[in-house]
């Protein structure tokens, strides 16, 4: 009888796609959140608002967060 065997290398294949995209995901969150205790101008609650923000939604969170971050190179181009 011929049977069909299981391949051995999918459900680790699986496990090296979520385990980067997990470690994508995390490092999205650290950066995040490191750029945010530098950003001088947010402070006290709105960055404990932002925090809660990017580790709730932890995709979206992040992405917010680089979008509407305070860009300090900007505004220092205004001022000159």
């Amino acid at each position: 009888m011929l049977t069909t065997a299981a391949n051995p290398l999918l459900p680790a294949g699986y496990d090296v796609v979520w385990t980067i995209a997990l470690l994508a995901i995390a490092s999205l969150a650290v950066v995040a959140i490191a750029q945010l205790v530098r950003a001088a101008e947010i402070r006290g609650t709105e960055a404990a608002i932002w925090v809660l923000v990017i580790l709730a939604l932890p995709v979206v969170g992040p992405i917010a967060w680089f979008a509407v971050r305070p860009h300090r190179r900007a505004e220092r181009a205004l001022r000159a």
